[in-house]
């Protein structure tokens, strides 16, 4: 397949030797390689030559800035898919690499089939990012159709725990109560998911360690489906071929 020929990488890792390993991995498949040893000279670079690159592979523990960070400003000013490298066995820095969008995070050493075909990442991502686009725009029109025929009332989980109010029952139809997924829900999510691992990290053992009340099982499932959370722990658990 030549998918992934022509494909431009940026890798970043204060490790030379590594970064010489890798580039010459991946050049050997095709793909048009940038090395960087810092990482700050690798954000100019990605700033400089905005849409010169589609995929960048960084490590997590670097001077000057870590990966974490870089992967950060990465997704946030440029939008670029971003693999992370590390030499740490410790669930929880893979963790915080897919919480902040890095499409997965391989560990070292990494061998020549691991690299190969990382290009379906920075296509796959694509699709995934156009489809949570269209579900959250689905959302947005049910929640908004929702609230007018509601007279412009809406139900939320955070309202209901400092109000106290009960639970609100399934109207004639069996549709559930909508829930809004604000930043103080969402952390609740992510430190259970942290706390459990991917192992145990399914919906209902995630409800079960949020511990909310009016929340379901449905709603934890959706929330996976419809944010990063699917793609990312999905990435993580599959080899390259």
């Amino acid at each position: 397949m030549d998918t992934q020929k022509g494909l431009r990488i940026m890798v970043v890792d204060d490790d030379v030797t590594f970064l010489s390993d890798v580039e010459r991995i991946l050049t050997s498949f095709d793909y048009k390689v940038t090395c960087c040893e810092h990482p700050l000279a690798a954000l100019t670079l990605l700033r400089e030559q905005k849409g010169e690159f589609d995929l960048v592979l960084t490590d997590v523990h670097m001077p000057e800035m870590d990966g974490v960070e870089l992967l950060q400003h990465i997704r946030m000013e440029l939008d670029l898919p971003v693999i992370m490298m590390s030499a740490d066995p410790e669930v929880t820095v893979a963790l915080k690499g897919l919480e902040y969008g890095a499409c997965i995070c391989i560990m070292k050493p990494i061998s020549p089939d691991q690299l190969k075909n990382i290009w379906q990442y920075a296509f796959r991502e694509r699709r995934v990012e156009k489809r949570v686009i269209e579900q959250t725009r689905s959302v947005e029109d049910t929640k908004k159709k929702k609230e007018s025929e509601d007279s412009g009332s809406s139900y939320s989980v955070n309202q209901e725990i400092n109000s106290k109010e009960p639970k609100r029952k399934k109207d004639a139809k069996g549709e559930k109560p909508h829930v809004t997924w604000d930043s103080t829900l969402h952390e609740k999510f992510m430190t259970a998911i942290n706390h459990l691992g991917f192992d145990s990290a399914v919906p209902t053992t995630i409800l079960s360690e949020m511990n909310v009340q009016g929340l379901t099982r449905q709603h934890v499932a959706s929330h996976l489906q419809v944010t990063f959370l699917e793609y990312n722990l999905m990435a993580s658990k599959v080899a390259i071929p």
